[in-house]
């Protein structure tokens, strides 16, 4: 999550957004300490194959 938030470009130059944004996950590994196995291994796998889909398309698009 960290990752994807550092690859997507600034949408705003809100300084509160952008301090939200560095923190969430932090705020979210917090709120899955307690959560199910399952509910967090489907989390980080979204988000594994999420961050890969957006740098294969980034490297798909810039070399175009």
């Amino acid at each position: 999550m960290f990752l994807q938030n550092r690859m997507n470009p600034a949408a705003t130059a809100d300084p509160t957004q952008k301090t939200m944004m560095t923190w969430m996950p932090v705020i979210f590994t917090f709120m899955f300490l307690k959560t199910p196995a399952g509910l967090v291994l489907y989390w980080l796998t979204s988000s594994i194959i999420s961050a890969s889909l957006q740098m294969g398309l980034r490297r798909h698009f810039e070399s175009a």
